[in-house]
Parts: structure tokens; sequence; C-alpha cells
């Protein structure tokens, strides 16, 4: 069963799967559903839009690229009073898109004091934005709208700062390279709209071409970096917690640490966490030296040593000795000999009820030997 979206046009999911998504692309999906709902609890529903942009440009059969008239007549042509509409033409080329929405950033920062940008690319190639707003000036632009009438094109319900932004809208976005546009309130609650905006982001990747790599999928301004960052927290649920305790027991086969640092977090992500029953917390896990000794990519190849071996969500690993030892060899591999090497030499032995490294045995193995009889 799928519920309208927040602006009244749309089928909406109400959770957010993101099984499409890489980690990195999860976390970014949540922040952008808590930055959403936060934005929406500060300036009130009623003042926050919700605009979809359609990059493209305009062209006449006769003039080609013009900037579009009233009802997209093309400019020369009403000098000659021959009254051509002009067809539109979407951009595919995701560095272009890029281009001009940075650009058009300068007059959405005059009418919306803080909004979140949101990239969206169809199967057929266009590229479409997303922006969750809150006005500048805070005018209540939802009261006594008619959703179902605008659904139905009968605009006469829109209150008259809507209809001017509608005007100013569409003076405007033509200048900067975008054609088709709709900007709408949000029909039912700030929640309901994150989770309908974080969709996006799992369309777009189901829909990336190879151009569209290292491109952004979300903008935030307005912010003043006050918004949670998807490298400020770390997943907390049972899973979360279930992967911290196996992949400490893992990198603690070759002597490498993995703690849970002390840290100050930010307000804003305190807020985030405190709201979020418990599925983030701040980033406390200190994957230092892990990165030092296993590489960049430590944690991905914790994970498929995990996967390979115990994926039960319980905080430690379920193996059987085999199973360690061949752990313990892979792992090794990617660490490399020398710090195997380090590593045996710092273990800790029993001898004679008193524990030495491995350096001091093989040194000094008869003394301590002699010595421990003699006592």
């Amino acid at each position: 069963m799928q519920n309208e979206s927040p602006s009244g046009g749309y089928a909406v999911q109400d959770e957010f799967i993101g099984k499409w998504l890489s980690g990195s692309q999860r976390k970014t999906a949540f922040a952008l559903r808590c930055n959403a709902e936060a934005m929406t609890r500060e300036h009130g529903v009623n003042s926050i839009g919700f605009l979809t942009l359609t990059v493209g440009d305009y062209f006449c059969t006769g003039h080609g690229k013009q900037i579009p008239e009233n009802q997209n007549f093309c400019p020369l042509c009403a000098k000659e009073k021959l009254w051509r509409r002009m067809k539109f033409r979407g951009v595919n080329d995701a560095a272009e898109a890029s281009r001009r929405v940075n650009n058009l950033m300068k007059f959405l920062k005059i009418v919306f004091v803080k909004g979140i940008v949101v990239t969206e690319r169809h199967q057929t190639g266009a590229i479409h934005f997303h922006l969750l707003a809150a006005l500048q000036s805070g005018a209540d632009i939802r009261t006594g709208l008619d959703f179902g009438e605008v659904r139905r094109r009968n605009y006469r319900s829109a209150s008259p700062a809507l209809r001017g932004l509608w005007r100013e809208l569409r003076a405007v976005l033509p200048r900067y390279g975008f054609g088709r546009h709709e900007l709408l309130p949000i029909r039912k609650n700030g929640e309901a709209v994150a989770a309908y905006i974080s969709k996006y982001i799992e369309k777009n990747v189901c829909n990336r071409t190879a151009a569209d790599k290292h491109k952004k999928l979300v903008r935030y301004f307005g912010w003043q970096k006050s918004q949670l960052k998807p490298n400020e927290f770390e997943w907390n649920g049972v899973r979360a917690e279930a992967w911290r305790g196996k992949a400490r027991e893992i990198v603690g086969l070759i002597g490498v640490e993995l703690p849970d640092a002390e840290i100050i977090p930010a307000e804003h992500v305190k807020r985030a966490c405190a709201v979020s029953a418990g599925k983030i917390r701040p980033k406390m896990l200190d994957g230092t030296q892990a990165r030092e000794i296993l590489g960049s990519r430590w944690a991905y190849h914790v994970t498929e040593l995990i996967r390979k071996v115990s994926d039960a969500a319980v905080p430690f690993m379920v193996w059987n000795y085999t199973e360690r030892q061949l752990v313990a060899q892979e792992i090794g591999m990617i660490a490399g000999q020398k710090q195997i090497r380090h590593f045996e030499r710092l273990k800790n032995y029993a001898v004679c009820g008193a524990i030495y490294t491995a350096t001091e045995i093989r040194n000094d193995f008869d003394e301590l030997t002699a010595a421990a009889i003699l006592n």
C-alpha cells in the first residue's frame, strides 16, 4: 500500500530500505532524513517548500535555444507574432547539471533560509533536483491549499505568498538552465517528507552512470555546518554492536586494537542521536591502528571474513579452532609478515608460572627456567 506524497502528487513509501546502497550511501540517506526532520521541527511545516527542478533548455525550431516567455513561447517568434511554442530538452550530463545547480544556489539562498538538495537521475537519463527548504520570509504557504485541486491543475486555493513564489520561479529558473518545476508545501509532516526525499538517493544510485561517479548525491545550504554528516555517527543497532565485537576479535589475532575513543560530540550530533531511538551513536570507534596496518579498506576485509565464518548477530566470533586459524592466516596476509613478526615478539607466554614475551623467552629461556627452579 502506497501513500500520497508530502507534496500531494506522487507515491511515497513509508520506510527507507536502501537495499541497493553501500554503507556510506545508507549513512548519507539516514543523515538526510534526520536533517530534514530537524529543519521541519525548527521552521514549522507551514513554511517548508518542496521544489522539483528539471535540468534542461527550451529550443525553437527557427531560432534554436532561447529563454522562454509566458507559456513557453519563443521570444523572437513573439516579436514576429508567430507565437511558436518551444520544445524542452533535458540535460543528461552530470557535470553540466551540477554546474547549473551550483549557480542557482545564489538565487535559492535569497528565497530560502535553509535547504537540502537531492539529485535524481531518471531511467531516461534526465537529471532532476529535489529541494526541501524553509522560506526566508517564514510565510505560511500550506494553510488553505487544496492538494486535490492542485493535482487537477486548479490553483485557486493557493495563498498569495505561494503564488508569488511561482511567479518568481517561472521568471528566474530558465535563466539558470532549468525548465519544468513544481513548488508545493508539505502535505503531511516532516517525517513523511524526510522518508520521501531520501528515496531519491536509492533511485539515483540505481540509475547512476559512469559519469556520475564522485558527483554529490546531497547538497546543503544555510546550515552553517550544523547538519548531521555521515562521518559524525555510526550505527548502534544489534548487528552494528555485533560487528564491532567481532571486528575487535579478528584484528586482535594480529595484535591490532580497535577501541572506542573518548569524544565530545557536537550538539547537533547529540540531538540526532537522542531522537534516533538508539539507531546511531557518535562516531567513537577508533580504527587508526587498523588503518595503518591493514590499509584504508580494513573494515571491508574484516566484514568479508565475518560473513565467511560467523554472521550471527552476537558480539563475538562463533567459530571452531580450524576456522580461527584460517581467519588468522588471511588477516595476517593482509597485514604482512612484518606486523606478524612484531606481534609474535610482543605476545605473552607463561613459563614456570611467570609471563614473558616471545623475545625474552627466545633470548633468555635457559636463564629464566633455572631462576624459576632455584626459587
